[in-house]
């Protein structure tokens, strides 16, 4: 967990912390608004916000592939993908 919270990467959002309660774990990330759902049915984002999007999520996976140790995302996917108010894109669950 130690390596997860030192990622720094604007398009990975940073982890606070674990909760625990019993024998289950849930990671605590920040709140955004909105997902990666919102952009993929909103007719709202044209295809250059999508590409600008693309890119930027494709360095924040090199950022976590490239942590020393390496860090493996099981669950890339559009619901693990959030917006900041800003409109940029992050990975979450990392």
């Amino acid at each position: 967990m130690n390596v997860i919270a030192q990622l720094m990467h604007p398009a990975v959002n940073r982890l606070y912390g674990v909760a625990q309660k019993g024998s289950k774990f849930a990671l605590v990330y920040p709140w955004m608004g909105q997902s990666m759902v919102d952009i993929v049915t909103s007719q709202t984002f044209g295809w250059k916000y999508r590409l600008l999007v693309a890119r930027d999520l494709a360095e924040g996976l090199a950022t976590v592939h490239g942590a020393v140790p390496p860090i493996t995302h099981g669950a890339v996917c559009a619901s693990n993908i959030v917006l900041t108010r800003d409109g940029n894109a992050r990975w979450t669950n990392v």
